[in-house]
């Protein structure tokens, strides 16, 4: 038998030297962390979405927190980020602010956080026409969890599916992986 705290997980993020892992899960609408220095390894719910879903983690280890994309109870998907700090804080897990609403609810799913931790690339759906939603994640910048630019994904003909995006290491480019029918 598995653990409830890992159903349907939609990411995973080690942490804390190896000694830790966020799981995403979109059927429980939760972010949980697995202590794993023993085994089993020790879980606890670290937030619960008032919505459906979460959809991926972001974590930005430098300033200890972790983003997952959610419906937080309005609708549609907001990016949450958490305070992931310490484990034994008492504000490990504390909502620290969410983005404006994507427009396209339950198929806004799929996104990345930049190696630096300063933008968030959203997709705004899977199928096309899709565009990239990029949303600035340095908590210093007046901008904070606010959309700063739309780009296109051009797709070429006949029916696209849009799987995955991703930030290369040096931040100039985004990557989207494209299935096209």
């Amino acid at each position: 038998g598995g653990s409830t705290f890992s159903d349907n997980v939609t990411d995973a993020e080690f942490t804390h030297g190896g000694k830790g892992m966020f799981v995403g899960s979109s059927i429980r609408s939760q972010v949980n962390f697995a202590d794993v220095t023993s085994f089993p390894a020790r879980w606890k719910t670290v937030y619960t979405s008032a919505g459906s879903g979460c959809y991926g983690l972001g974590h930005d280890k430098a300033r200890g927190r972790l983003y997952t994309l959610t419906d937080a109870g309005n609708g549609q998907r907001d990016l949450v980020a958490l305070d992931v700090q310490d484990p034994n804080s008492p504000n490990f897990g504390k909502v620290l602010g969410n983005s404006v609403k994507f427009a396209g609810g339950a198929y806004v799913e799929r996104w990345a956080l930049s190696p630096s931790g300063n933008l968030a690339a959203v997709l705004s759906g899977v199928l096309g026409p899709t565009n990239v939603i990029l949303v600035d994640t340095d908590p210093t910048s007046k901008t904070y969890l606010s959309v700063v630019q739309t780009l296109s994904v051009p797709l070429g003909a006949g029916l696209a599916l849009c799987n995955r995006i991703r930030f290369t290491a040096d931040e100039s480019q985004i990557l989207v992986l494209i299935q096209i029918a």
